[in-house]
């Protein structure tokens, strides 16, 4: 097996304002607004896009409107080219991908209905108004060795925060989850 490919010490970087969090290592103090670096993995491989496609559905971190009644648009969704935040090219690229189902993110018995009956666009976080308090990435980081990628993350809702690492088979035509575990953090 080929030794792990780290794409920069946190490829993604999604961090909440104010809030701090511990990945590989490395502390990160945000001061600023999220930032996302994606440099090092260009071009993207279109699994890693929908991979990473997946994760801004479930969470809108460093979301803005242009105007009252534009399209929302978020840190992670603009930064992998989608118009908008839930956009149906970043639904439709998650559902091609993932054929065989999408992890559990921070899924209440609803989402896991939605999920299951194949509506990802129900799990999707796309709120009306940004500053809500609606799931929004912390960090998010990954790994690559040969054709797997794991991805280790911390999700915030309000003062709750879940640590979740998945670890996905990329294969030709689909993405399998291989494992997926979530932590509540206190």
């Amino acid at each position: 097996m080929p030794p792990a490919s780290r794409f920069g010490a946190l490829v993604v970087s999604l961090l909440a304002l104010g809030a701090a969090a511990v990945e590989a290592s490395t502390i990160f103090d945000v001061k600023a607004s999220p930032s996302v670096r994606l440099g090092s993995i260009q071009p993207m491989p279109e699994a890693l896009r929908a991979i990473l496609a997946l994760y801004a559905m479930r969470g809108s971190t460093g979301c803005a409107r242009a105007s009252s009644e534009g399209p929302l648009r978020c840190a992670l969704s603009t930064a992998l080219g989608f118009a908008s935040q839930c956009s149906p090219g970043q639904v439709d690229l998650v559902r091609t991908w993932f054929r065989d189902g999408v992890p559990p993110i921070d899924f209440s018995a609803a989402n896991a209905t939605d999920a299951a009956a194949g509506k990802l666009d129900a799990l999707c976080g796309a709120f009306a108004d940004p500053a809500a308090h609606g799931p929004s990435w912390r960090s998010l980081s990954l790994d690559r060795v040969g054709n797997q990628i794991q991805i280790r993350a911390v999700l915030a809702t309000g003062e709750n925060a879940v640590a979740i690492e998945t670890r996905y088979l990329v294969l030709a035509d689909r993405i399998q989850v291989l494992k997926h575990a979530e932590k509540p953090l206190r």
